[in-house]
């Protein structure tokens, strides 16, 4: 080798001399003016004995941009003998962290297929064809990968949300709950819909009732209509909380069977939970009629 030569590969013209006096350097030579002919100035650099591609990898993300670095490091005595070693690495992002990792976790997989390809090409000129198969993975394997990760880090966004029920805690205002036959009436309808909470005796008649909304729905409803026991009484919905949990059963925060509550110890209760739960406006605003 030229020990004279400066560090760059490419270090002559044409009609420089030193093509005479090196001619092992001749075909690098020729390929390297294959590549900086072949390619846009800013896809390829040439530094040292590295010749660097960058590729953008595009994302269904207009404003998303990753741009890759592929970089070969050319032996001594290539291309006659000695394989092209391969790098690749971000050289520039802008996307989320979700996207960027999704790159930089597709990178291995790109070297390795370049590196094969380096390897097919032991002995010949091999920067091309590497650069093409880096090329044809940004547009079809990178694209694979990102659509399968976005989908699956996709499902496990949606998961939980598919997975979360709709807990509802009610609040129905009567005149008054006084009367056993009343109180009984109550607590059987709440335990046939699987609903549980709190009655309070007395004036106003209060009942806080929590589990599905659908259920909290058909609760009022059946009291409504049951003239035969609450006879002139009327029901209505003072408000009602809802909250995502991922299971109704294992996440009420009110009795799972409906508690009867005698008039002052349980006015001070419902106005607590209510007040967890959002709804004291809701109960002032009843108390207040």
């Amino acid at each position: 080798h030229n020990a004279s030569a400066p560090p760059s590969l490419f270090h002559f013209d044409e009609d420089d001399a030193s093509v005479d006096c090196d001619k092992a350097l001749e075909p690098l030579h020729d390929e390297l003016t294959f590549i900086t002919n072949a390619y846009d100035p800013d896809e390829v650099v040439i530094e040292g004995n590295k010749v660097t591609h960058l590729i953008e990898l595009t994302t269904w993300f207009n404003s998303d941009t990753i741009l890759l670095a592929l970089t070969v490091e050319i032996p001594n005595n290539y291309p006659a003998s000695g394989v092209l070693s391969v790098k690749a690495s971000i050289k520039d992002s802008s996307c989320s962290h979700a996207l960027r990792k999704c790159a930089v976790d597709a990178l291995a997989e790109l070297e390795e297929i370049c590196t094969w390809e380096a390897k097919a090409n032991e002995g010949k000129e091999a920067i091309h064809p590497i650069f093409s198969v880096a090329s044809g993975w940004a547009h079809t394997d990178w694209h694979n990968t990102l659509s399968k990760e976005l989908s699956i880090s996709e499902d496990t966004e949606k998961e939980p949300e598919d997975s979360l029920s709709e807990i509802c805690v009610s609040l129905i205002h009567t005149h008054h709950i006084i009367e056993a036959d009343k109180i009984q009436s109550i607590k059987k309808n709440a335990s046939k819909l699987s609903l549980g909470g709190f009655v309070k005796i007395g004036k106003p008649g209060l009942i806080l009732v929590e589990g599905n909304d659908t259920d909290c729905d058909h609760f009022l409803e059946a009291l409504v209509q049951n003239k035969k026991v609450f006879h002139s009484s009327t029901f209505k919905r003072g408000g009602k909380a809802l909250r995502k949990v991922s299971d109704i059963d294992s996440c009420r925060c009110l009795p799972r069977k409906m508690e009867q509550m005698e008039s002052k110890v349980g006015m001070d209760e419902i106005q607590r939970v209510c007040d967890e739960l959002g709804l004291l406006q809701a109960l002032n605003d009843i108390i207040s009629l």
